[in-house]
């Protein structure tokens, strides 16, 4: 039907998969054509089970509601989440985009974003890592019916390093090691140079974890990692390795 104001709009019922309610929404448009597209699209997104608007609520409220409830649920470990925090917390809540309401924000948006951080010179680890933030937080938008369609699926960002790690080469491992004697990290680093353990993983071995002396001798041993030693919200605990 036709306003007063001369706009039209189409008032659509639907039930509520969340709740099970019935609900009633209205669409508006300048233009008798131009409602009848928004309707439709509308009767879309509710016949695919996809919430019917979405949620004004800023990206940085549901991103710290997320860190408390999803995050803290999640199956992941105690060193990813402390990980993911930082990521929401440092650059996106914080940020312009953390600042928009979720149903503003377009894949434009997240390529600003994008742009903006590489503006300051942040590593493409640092972009990286929160691009995969602000995915997690966005998909489980998307799961929660805050978000019909999370913008960063339409998003492809390019991000290469540029720089590969420096490593030291076989003669300075030597002079390293040389310069060690007498240090109680000289078998730490000797084992690490020697086997390519990660400095967690080399932390965490147990003596149970180390082959007996009758395996040395029979020329079958070897040594299993079983976890990783990490400081987590200021101490020191063992978690699992990263892969088996």
């Amino acid at each position: 039907m036709q306003r007063k104001d001369g706009r039209w709009q189409i008032g659509l019922f639907y039930v509520d998969p969340a709740t099970g309610e019935q609900k009633r929404t209205t669409v508006t448009a300048r233009t008798r054509p131009e409602v009848r597209r928004k309707a439709k699209a509308m009767r879309d997104r509710l016949t695919d089970g996809r919430p019917a608007r979405d949620s004004s609520a800023k990206l940085a409220a549901f991103a710290q509601g997320w860190l408390e409830s999803t995050l803290a649920a999640s199956d992941r470990k105690p060193s990813t989440k402390v990980w993911y925090r930082h990521m929401v917390e440092a650059h996106v809540v914080g940020s312009e985009l953390g600042g928009m309401p979720l149903e503003r924000i377009a894949p434009s948006s997240v390529d600003r974003w994008l742009v903006g951080m590489r503006s300051k010179g942040l590593s493409d680890s640092t972009v990286r890592g929160a691009f995969l933030a602000l995915r997690a937080v966005l998909g489980d938008a998307v799961r929660d019916g805050a978000l019909a369609v999370s913008p960063v699926k339409r998003t492809a960002p390019k991000i290469e390093d540029r720089n590969e790690a420096a490593s030291l080469t076989p003669e300075q491992v030597g002079w390293l090691l040389d310069a060690a004697q007498g240090s109680r990290y000289r078998p730490c680093l000797v084992l690490l140079v020697n086997t390519g353990l990660r400095r967690g993983e080399a932390l965490a071995l147990r003596w149970d974890d180390m082959p007996s002396k009758a395996q040395i001798e029979a020329g079958g041993a070897f040594f299993v990692v079983r976890g990783t030693l990490s400081r987590l919200d200021g101490s020191l605990q063992v978690t699992s390795p990263k892969t088996r």
